[in-house]
């Protein structure tokens, strides 16, 4: 489903992300249904793998994040609010499981739709990307071939865009990502509309430094009963 279409580029509705029509935006529809095994035979995703280390970078500044988790009895605080650790932690979109990453939001509006439910718990981040290598693949810098394949994986498990039922494409991005040595990536939220964008951060390897990017008792808080 496309929102727009101008000269053949594609604007998707729910990220906002716009990928030229050429030879790599059709191979990148075939990958959908591929296995991870049949994504290692692949030279397109190879060729995508190596483009990974090129990418643009998020500028040096300090990102205001948000992480939210469904209310629970033992979330007492910010300490309750990092990464989960590596032996209980789910597979996601981006992650394998067993694989801790942090997965953060731009926007409460954003990290509402991340994280839905009756209440929240919701802890805010204030990172310095200064010293640290987040590639930024929200970025018209990015080339039209990681356009095109980070639409594959903000398609896959998403209700009214989902080309495939499972993450593999998007979890073999994310391990490229972080074998061409990047701390995180910025990339649009997958549950937004043309009318409501925010982008994502995740983060790679936060086991040990998620402490120093959390602003701590301050910036938690708990919905109220009631409040959403």
């Amino acid at each position: 489903m496309l929102s727009g279409s101008v000269s053949n580029v594609v604007i998707r509705g729910h990220t906002g992300r716009r990928i030229a029509v050429d030879r790599d935006f059709y191979h990148a529809q075939k990958l959908a249904q591929r296995s991870r095994l049949g994504l290692l035979w692949s030279s397109w995703a190879w060729r995508v793998a190596r483009e990974l280390r090129k990418a643009p970078l998020v500028a040096p500044s300090t990102l205001v994040l948000l992480r939210a988790r469904p209310y629970d009895n033992s979330i007492h605080g910010w300490e309750q609010m990092g990464p989960p650790p590596v032996s209980r932690a789910p597979a996601g979109r981006y992650n394998l499981a067993g694989t801790s990453v942090l997965y953060l939001s731009t926007s409460e509006e954003g990290v509402r739709l991340e994280v839905p439910g009756p209440r929240l718990c919701i802890q805010q981040y204030n990172i310095d990307v200064t010293p640290l290598r987040v590639a930024d693949f929200t970025s018209e810098e990015a080339t039209n071939l990681l356009h095109a394949a980070f639409d594959l994986a903000e398609k896959a498990c998403v209700p009214g865009w989902s080309v495939q039922a499972n993450y593999t494409f998007s979890q073999f991005l994310a391990q490229g990502v972080q074998r061409s040595g990047f701390d995180g990536f910025r990339v649009p939220g997958v549950r937004g509309n043309s009318s409501v964008r925010y982008h994502n951060v995740v983060l790679l390897r936060p086991e040990g430094r998620w402490p120093s990017w959390s602003t701590g008792q301050s910036g938690f808080r708990q919905d109220l009963v009631g409040e959403c």
